[in-house]
């Protein structure tokens, strides 16, 4: 899959700290995040994981399209550095998508 860099102050601040103490907190803010700020989009299949400054985005989304918004609102959150991108694309390709960051 991929890894995708964020600048670490920009985006929303969702998130008090990003602490291990904090990690399973922290990553149920961040699907809460997704959930509200793409509706229209079936986000039960996403499972975010944070590790320090990374979050690791894991599940299924149903298009290319989709899975390109959930990574951007997800690397949009202050404290953010970087998305690990281990989402799987369910429906078929209908073009070939120019992911632009």
């Amino acid at each position: 899959m991929s890894l995708f860099s964020f600048l670490k102050e920009a985006g929303e601040k969702i998130l008090d700290a990003l602490t291990p103490d904090k990690a399973e907190a922290n990553s149920e803010a961040l699907t809460q995040h997704v959930k509200d700020a793409l509706t229209g989009i079936d986000t039960s299949k996403i499972q975010v994981r944070v590790e320090g400054e990374k979050i690791i985005a894991t599940g299924e989304a149903a298009s290319q399209e989709e899975k390109e918004k959930i990574l951007l609102a997800l690397g949009n959150v202050a404290g953010i550095s970087s998305v690990d991108d281990q989402i799987t694309v369910t429906g078929p390709v209908v073009v070939a998508s120019q992911f632009v960051v």
